[in-house]
């Protein structure tokens, strides 16, 4: 992810081999969000993503408000093809003032973890999205 400024996109590619295998199963992606990235769930709304967000959702807060607190994004996704491109859009916590040279802040964001969910009842139900897709 390269960033400019304090809005970003967050893009993760799943190549898929065996979709048709999980075709009664749901695709997920989980992203481990450092306290210097918030998403705002108005605009995940507003894209149409089936989601849930835990951590802090104060976006006015700078990266000292929030305690070094992560934040975990679980995304439902719905794969139409064998290449499922997840693009979320992020913003950046103003951070601490830093003297130098380079006052910038480099943001390490671990790789999301993807994975099927299949269970008999719909796991999406517990997810924010508008409206519910019905397990896809």
């Amino acid at each position: 992810m390269q960033a400019k400024g304090f809005h970003t996109t967050l893009s993760t590619k799943i190549p898929l081999h065996a979709r048709h295998e999980y075709a009664s199963c749901n695709l997920f992606v989980l992203h481990e969000l450092p306290a210097d990235i918030i998403v705002d769930s108005f605009e995940l709304d507003d894209h149409g993503f089936c989601f849930q967000f835990v951590g802090n959702t104060n976006l006015e807060l700078p990266t000292s408000g929030v305690a070094n607190e992560s934040g975990w994004l679980l995304v439902a996704v719905k794969p139409e093809t064998d290449l499922v491109v997840v693009d979320v859009p992020l913003h950046v916590r103003y951070g601490v003032p830093r003297e130098g040279h380079d006052p910038r802040h480099a943001i390490q964001l671990p790789p999301p973890t993807c994975f099927w969910a299949c269970t008999s009842s719909c796991a999406l139900q517990a997810l924010s999205c508008r409206p519910c897709l019905d397990c896809f």
